[in-house]
C-alpha cells in the first residue's frame, strides 16, 4: 500500500473484517448453533445493498435487487428454520453475528470505493496482520492470554482455514470485487449454507428435507433475480 488512502483502507479492512466480524462470529458461535448463526449472518446482503447505495455511485439500490436480496435471505431461513429455536438468553451473541455482518459490509464497500489501484495481495497481507495482532490485544485485555492448539487434527483444522479458508479466499473475493459489485459478491453468505447442507448430504448422509430443497431453491432464485 501507498499513500494515506491505502493504508487507511488496510486499517478498516483489517479491523471491520479480520478483527471484529471473524473475532465476532467465532465469539457468537461458542453460544449459537451453527444454522442460526448462517441466518443470521445472512442479512449481509441486506446491509450491503443499503451500504452499497449510500457510498457507491454504480451500486444503487432497486426494487428487483432489493427483491432478490429479501427472498435469497428467506431461503437461508427455509434451510435452517425447521431445527433452530430463539433463545432470548442469547441475544448478545445474536446481535454479535448481526454487527459481524455490518463490519463486513463496511469492509467490503470501503474496499470497492477505495482500493482499485491496490493489488489484492498488497490489501490482503497487511490487513490480516492488522487484523492478527487487535485479536491478539483483544485476547490480552480479555484476559484469555495466548493459546496454542495441542492435537494434530487441530492444527490441521487451522492450517486449512488459514490457507484455503483465508488466504486463498480473500485473494480471489479481492480480485473479483474490482469487477463485480460488492452486492454481488455479498451472496457468498447465503450460498455458504447451502454449499454446506450439499456437503453434508453427499460426504456424511445427511437427510434432505422438503424445506431444504426450498430453502436452495428460494435463495437460487432469490440471486438470479437481485
Amino acid at each position: 500500500p501507498a499513500g494515506r488512502v491505502e493504508w487507511t483502507l488496510v486499517a478498516v479492512v483489517g479491523l471491520a473484517l479480520f478483527a471484529a466480524d471473524y473475532g465476532l462470529i467465532y465469539w457468537a458461535e461458542q453460544f449459537l448453533d451453527s444454522g442460526l448463526t448462517a441466518i443470521l449472518f445472512a442479512t449481509l446482503p441486506l446491509v450491503t445493498v443499503f451500504t452499497a447505495h449510500g457510498y457507491l455511485p454504480g451500486d444503487r439500490l432497486t426494487p428487483r435487487k432489493f427483491g432478490g436480496t429479501l427472498l435469497a435471505f428467506v431461503g437461508v431461513v427455509a434451510l435452517f428454520g425447521d431445527h433452530v429455536r430463539l433463545d432470548p438468553s442469547k441475544a448478545g451473541p445474536m446481535l454479535a453475528v448481526i454487527l459481524a455482518a455490518v463490519c463486513a459490509a463496511v469492509s467490503a464497500v470501503a474496499s470497492k470505493h477505495h482500493g482499485g489501484a491496490l493489488h489484492p495481495a498488497a490489501l490482503n497481507a497487511p490487513a490480516m496482520l492488522v487484523g492478527a495482532l487487535a485479536l491478539v490485544v483483544a485476547s490480552l485485555a480479555a484476559g484469555d492470554g495466548i493459546a496454542f492448539p495441542r492435537d494434530a487434527s487441530t492444527w490441521a483444522a487451522i492450517v486449512y482455514l488459514a490457507i484455503a479458508g483465508s488466504v486463498v479466499t480473500f485473494l480471489i473475493y479481492f480480485s473479483l470485487l474490482k469487477t463485480w459489485s460488492v452486492t454481488s459478491l455479498s451472496f457468498i453468505s447465503v450460498f455458504t449454507p447451502a454449499v454446506a447442507l450439499l456437503l453434508g448430504f453427499v460426504f456424511r448422509g445427511e437427510q434432505m428435507t422438503m424445506l431444504t430443497v426450498l430453502g436452495a431453491t428460494l435463495v437460487l432464485t432469490g440471486v438470479a433475480l437481485a
